[in-house]
């Protein structure tokens, strides 16, 4: 486990090396936070089946999720950013399910060489698999979140191919432990935060 978790880490790297730089900001020509929710529901069709694509070629389990509510992102938005709707990043995303470290490895790799995605650089407290990670701050919960663009010609011609979502690689432990109530314990300590 401990070499895998290893290798996971390599990989981590090298791709946040590769990565886009830049703010990871929701795109500066949308009015406000209505159009970027009609521009969630868009993008979010695109996004699932691109993400459970690559999650089944990676042998994951994939579970499609739907656009974040309205006052989950309210909440988040002048708890965590201010009142700044431009950092919602995580109104979109997917969560892909591994038996192990060495599938999310695989996963993370495919990502990176995908064409249409683009994976936006990130800081190292969204790898929460790394053994130096202080799980105290999510509850004890793990995992490896990737904030992603799709670039394709259906996201250029429907505007969306700078929206950016959010990847959640769980391994499927971890994740049975979030539906088992962890994510509520999570909840509940974030919103202690007041986050």
């Amino acid at each position: 486990f401990r070499a895998a978790v290893g290798r996971l880490r390599t990989t981590w790297d090298l791709v946040q090396a590769r990565a886009e730089e830049g703010d990871k900001l929701q795109p500066l020509e949308l009015g406000g936070i209505g159009e970027l929710f009609c521009q969630a529901d868009v993008f979010n069709d695109l996004f699932q089946v691109k993400m459970h694509e690559i999650c089944s070629a990676c042998g994951g389990t994939f579970t499609a999720c739907a656009v974040k509510t309205e006052d989950r992102a309210l909440q988040k938005m002048f708890r965590s950013y201010a009142g700044d709707w431009r950092r919602l990043c995580d109104l979109v995303r997917a969560s892909l399910v591994f038996d192990s470290v060495d599938q999310i490895e695989r996963c993370l790799k495919m990502l990176d060489g995908d064409a249409e995605v683009r994976i936006l650089q990130t800081h190292l407290d969204k790898h929460r698999l790394r053994p130096d990670y202080d799980a105290s701050a999510s509850a004890g919960y793990r995992d490896v979140q990737l904030c992603v663009k799709l670039d394709t010609p259906e996201s250029r011609s429907r505007g969306v191919a700078n929206h950016l979502g959010e990847v959640q690689l769980h391994l499927g432990a971890m994740a049975q432990l979030k539906s088992d109530g962890g994510h509520e314990t999570y909840k509940l300590c974030r919103t202690l935060r007041g986050e």
